[in-house]
């Protein structure tokens, strides 16, 4: 899957607002992660950078565009903690997500699970490299009583622990796995490995749909890749609409020269230009 690195610019000089189940072998669900500002109550959805009840920083560690994620936010080789943050890498990375919904204190099986499968040498390298991985802990006071955690868990169904998720970087769901007997790491991992190429395949196909409807790679004069649609620009600005349909307000001088050229023939709406 080819993971082209959507780190936007600086909250300074790009600003973001919003615009506009079942097991493997049962297709994709249509669950999307929401844009900016959407209720969780109100849309049923997950809110993209709505707080966290202090859990996280916030997108604050976005990096420039054009640079690859900072170390201490990549997750790589380790679970994440903040549904922010590992919701924003997922997308800037292109991965999937898996959550994991734990519960230390509600039997066996989620320990088991941890020690021979989640947690294990043999998965950690997966860890930020093919998936990205968010641990939410139901034991945690401050988890269940977070109107953003249980959102989660509404939204994917959740009855039972642990129960672990595979979703695109767009939040749709692609698998379900159930609770989990001591010694059963190969199947596990022989499952997830299918539905790991499912969802990779899935994704490169929504990709290939937005590209019939104008969304491309747009690069970058310091390196980088931003899949997105020009929709217009506003003085020395561009306007874009990423593959999860939020918007973002680009300085021109940001793009190599073939996507600046691009660019520039579109109308300025601050000119008062034709729209063509």
């Amino acid at each position: 899957m080819g993971a082209g690195v959507l780190a936007l610019a600086a909250l300074g000089a790009c600003r973001t607002t919003p615009d506009g189940g079942g097991g493997s072998d049962n297709g994709e669900e249509a669950v999307e992660l929401a844009d900016a500002e959407w209720s969780p109550a109100g849309e049923g959805g997950l809110p993209e950078f709505w707080p966290e009840d202090d859990l996280s920083s916030g997108p604050d560690w976005l990096p420039e565009w054009g640079e690859g994620p900072s170390a201490a936010a990549t997750g790589i080789g380790a679970w994440m903690e903040s549904g922010t943050e590992a919701i924003n890498l997922a997308r800037q990375l292109e991965l999937p997500m898996l959550i994991w919904m734990s519960h230390p204190q509600a039997g066996a099986a989620d320990g088991q699970l941890r020690r021979e499968v989640l947690e294990s040498e043999e998965f950690t390298p997966w860890l930020g490299e093919r998936v990205i991985g968010l641990r939410i802990d139901w034991s945690r006071e401050q988890t269940t009583m977070s109107p953003y955690y249980r959102a989660f868990r509404e939204r994917y169904r959740t009855t039972g622990y642990p129960t672990v998720h595979l979703v695109l970087p767009d939040g749709t769901a692609t698998a379900r796995y159930t609770g989990y007997s001591s010694g059963q790491a190969g199947p596990w991992r022989t499952r997830l490995e299918r539905d790991l190429e499912r969802a990779e395949e899935a994704w490169e196909r929504r990709k290939a749909d937005l590209a019939s409807q104008g969304y491309r790679d747009w690069h970058a004069r310091e390196g980088g890749t931003f899949f997105a649609r020009a929709i217009g620009r506003e003085g020395s600005d561009a306007i874009l609409i990423d593959a999860f349909r939020r918007r973002h307000r680009i300085p021109l001088n940001r793009f190599d020269a073939e996507g600046l050229s691009a660019l520039l023939d579109l109308p300025d709406r601050t000119a008062g230009e034709p729209e063509t």
